[in-house]
């Protein structure tokens, strides 16, 4: 895979982290955006002692202002972007279950919504006129969006099933730049920053056809195809990583 230049937003998160580790690998030029400067900073430390260099930026994604200044000063720095990833996610819960939908203010709805949607129309806004043709971008849903969910609440569901909606809706614009653009839908994946109850996550093994949770290696693997060269072709999916949980 030729040197690409890669944007991942909700970069210093776990998922974040194994996605520009696997990426960084291949000398890719990596950038990271994430609202916390201290998760940040450490990310960068942490995959700096692996070898692995990225630039990184503190912002907001929900501030379109600021996200079309970065893109703006990034290009300046290193030229069109590549490869856009957006993995910025918020699921709050009661006590480690999902919480009732009539338990849920308006604030809340609002939050989680803007959180998990708004920021990827902002994102995609400030990025994608800076993108090189022929590059690459992946959202990232859930199925909780899909089925709904028996761990995530119904405005953590709707969102993503906005972020399904708004990739499809993109697909023709895209391709007019021959920009692939796919959204991968993970079911539960395994993630030391949880806040589920672990009863909960016991149930929800026992309806995986595999008997187990997903890893964001795996989940880093399959990005790192879709970025890939080798991907010429494929775009507008939802594919869906769940251990054959939704068929």
């Amino acid at each position: 895979m030729k040197l690409k230049n890669i944007v991942i937003t909700g970069g210093s998160g776990y998922l974040g982290q194994c996605v520009a580790r696997e990426l960084g690998q291949n000398n890719n030029r990596v950038s990271l955006i994430d609202i916390n400067k201290d998760s940040l900073d450490s990310t960068i430390k942490k995959l700096a002692q692996e070898g692995i260099n990225c630039y990184s930026y503190q912002a907001d994604v929900l501030d379109d202002s600021i996200l079309k200044e970065i893109s703006t000063n990034l290009v300046k720095k290193i030229g069109e972007i590549d490869v856009l990833i957006t993995l910025v996610g918020y699921s709050p819960k009661r006590n480690g279950f999902r919480p009732n939908t009539v338990d849920i203010s308006l604030k809340e709805w609002k939050e989680v919504i803007d959180i998990n949607l708004t920021s990827l129309f902002n994102t995609f806004s400030a990025f994608f006129p800076k993108m090189r043709e022929g590059g690459k971008i992946i959202t990232v849903s859930s199925t909780a969006g899909m089925n709904g969910s028996e761990t995530a609440g119904a405005h953590y569901c709707a969102a993503k099933a906005g972020v399904i909606g708004f990739t499809k809706s993109v697909v023709k614009e895209c391709a007019q730049k021959g920009i692939l653009i796919n959204s991968i839908a993970p079911g539960k994946i395994e993630n030391p920053n949880w806040e589920d109850n672990k009863g909960n996550i016991n149930n929800y093994i026992k309806s995986i056809p595999l008997g187990r949770l997903g890893t964001a290696e795996e989940l880093s693997k399959l990005i790192t195809f879709l970025v890939s060269d080798s991907n010429t072709y494929l775009t507008g999916k939802v594919i869906t990583v769940d251990g054959g949980r939704t068929m």
